[in-house]
């Protein structure tokens, strides 16, 4: 039979009583969130998550594009209660939906002190005479999901608040919340150039921040901004992806397509000329460099992820099967750190063709966590799966997460017919207390189908317990035998009819099918040995699983 994967840690294939990252089976259903049913929000959890924030409490905001393929002219934000189940107290069962423009979607979320949430994004809406293009959207809520009516006008912020007639097409990217609880937000600005703001925080422009509030990069061509750093002092770090193009020869440089540069920013809004040249620090990493993620580590060390090609044409040619994730490692003078060779680490796994980095953050001094995720390009489609990295600060793998220094998770749905992609990406990641890490992304539910989901899985760390035999989740009860499996056979009890799949260690469906009421035999064809998942959920959604030995 055809094997698809699963995640599942393979951490797990430890011996009883070690500790190893693995999926926190008591988080939403199986440890991450479902598309659809019961366990779902009001919208189905439907769309693609960005970014997410994790509350003092606990429970976690997720900004999003809900669909792209049915827009409305809503903002749509989602809250969880700590255990991935949707927080009842948010909107309308954890969706609050607000009314921005066309195709609205959030980019980056944060939580105040006093609880309240800030998001940035784009939308589609009129402005300065200008309709249907996207636009700068910043909003802040109150706890229960309303908008803040003291912050911009009436809780939003649009491009002429921020840049009067000047920000025509303005969208912000990032943003951080300052410890005087003023915020600087970066992305593109006035004529499409790169620009950081800082605004007081009731939202509007903190007037003794560059020119009226606003920095704008005019002086690096064909740039673009990706994301940004901010020091202990206020001093800011952008991140830029930069190209090659050539007007007069109407061509890029076949040897080098794009690279990545660092423009640094005093605590005043003025370039900081000391760094790099003249305020600006330019490297590559390969013929095709995109930078995703900074990071400024607490050793004072800048570490930028994302990912490279050894090849230019990049839409036509290698994109999906030879992109490698890199991270690189930046002096906060502006140089490459070159304790590490190089000055980058490359990263390629060899389970798939090719590695996409999307977001690194620091965990402790020697230790960043990077998410994205892998693919294989398969009869002209792009088969995706979650990735999280662990790296220590010399930029290796740290053989101490899952015993390799990465986790992969494949849960996307290839279609039987027509589009024969997977979606399963992960966009950003957070640390939950001293043993928890949330990633979030989207996935895509339905075969066939390139509709998104909130892809949201919480991993834990923890002991692994006694493989053989332990039961995982007792929310349905059942019971399975003989264990061990001798002769890949063994029997199934339920009170009610079921589905249930059968879970080797490295993620691969061993068995998958619907079992009625009272003792089922299972018999399952395969050469697989060693500790397997057996998992039923009823139809009104009750989960139990147990481990079993195949002998």
């Amino acid at each position: 039979m055809k094997m698809r994967s699963l995640l599942l840690s393979s951490s797990l294939l430890l011996a009883a009583s070690t500790f190893a990252q693995h999926i926190d089976s008591s988080f939403a259903v199986n440890g991450y969130l479902p598309y659809l049913g019961s366990n779902s929000n009001s919208e189905g959890n439907l769309g693609s998550a960005y970014a997410s924030a994790v509350q003092s409490d606990g429970k976690i905001v997720t900004v999003l594009r809900r669909d792209p393929n049915t827009p409305d002219l809503m903002m749509h934000i989602y809250r969880y209660l700590p255990s991935g189940m949707p927080d009842p107290t948010f909107g309308v069962n954890g969706a609050v939906n607000t009314f921005c423009g066309q195709d609205s979607h959030g980019y980056d979320v944060d939580i105040q002190a006093d609880g309240k949430i800030v998001l940035v994004g784009e939308s589609e809406y009129c402005i300065n005479g200008i309709c249907g293009a996207s636009q700068f959207i910043m909003m802040r809520l109150k706890t229960n999901g309303s908008l803040d009516s003291t912050f911009g006008v009436n809780g939003h912020l649009l491009s002429n608040h921020v840049f009067g007639s000047t920000g025509t097409y303005s969208i912000p990217k990032r943003f951080h919340i300052l410890p005087d609880g003023k915020f600087m937000v970066g992305g593109t600005g006035p004529g499409g150039k790169p620009a950081i703001v800082r605004l007081k925080p009731d939202g509007f422009p903190d007037n003794t921040y560059g020119t009226n509030g606003v920095f704008s990069l005019t002086n690096v061509p064909r740039s673009r901004f990706i994301d940004m750093a901010i020091g202990p002092n206020g001093e800011a770090y952008g991140l830029l992806r930069t190209d090659t193009w050539n007007q007069t020869t109407i061509s890029y440089d076949s040897a080098n397509y794009t690279d990545n540069a660092i423009f640094k920013l005093n605590p005043n809004g003025t370039p900081d000329q000391t760094f790099g040249t003249n305020g600006l620090f330019g490297f590559g990493t390969d013929n095709t460099d995109e930078a995703a993620s900074i990071t400024l580590s607490s050793t004072g060390k800048l570490l930028v992820a994302g990912y490279n090609m050894p090849i230019n044409n990049y839409y036509f040619s290698g994109y999906g099967r030879a992109n490698r994730g890199f991270v690189a490692f930046v002096n906060t003078s502006g140089s490459m750190d070159m304790s590490i060779p190089n000055g980058f680490s490359n990263f390629d796994f060899v389970q798939d063709s090719a590695t996409f980095f999307n977001k690194i953050i620091e965990r402790s001094p020697n230790e960043f966590l990077i998410c994205g995720f892998t693919t294989d390009y398969v009869n002209g489609n792009y088969q995706n799966k979650g990735l999280i990295v662990s790296m220590n600060a010399q930029g290796q793998l740290n053989s101490s997460f899952n015993g390799n220094g990465y986790m992969i998770f494949d849960h996307g749905i290839v279609g039987t017919s027509g589009w024969n992609g997977k979606l399963a990406n992960f966009m950003d990641v957070d640390v939950i207390g001293s043993n928890k890490i949330l990633l979030t992304g989207y996935r895509n539910p339905v075969g066939g189908a390139t509709k998104g989901s909130i892809y949201i899985l919480q991993l834990t760390f923890g002991p692994s317990g006694n493989l053989g035999f332990e039961e995982l989740s007792a929310e349905q009860e059942f019971s399975a035998y003989p264990n061990p499996v001798t002769n890949n056979r063994f029997m199934v009890d339920m009170e009610e009819a079921a589905t249930i799949e059968l879970i080797s260690l490295d993620g691969r469906i061993l068995y998958q099918n619907e079992i009625s009421s009272g003792t089922s035999e299972i018999f399952v064809q395969s050469e697989y040995k060693g500790v397997a998942i057996l998992k039923v959920q009823t139809k009104d959604g009750k989960v139990g699983t147990k481990k079993l030995l195949f002998e």
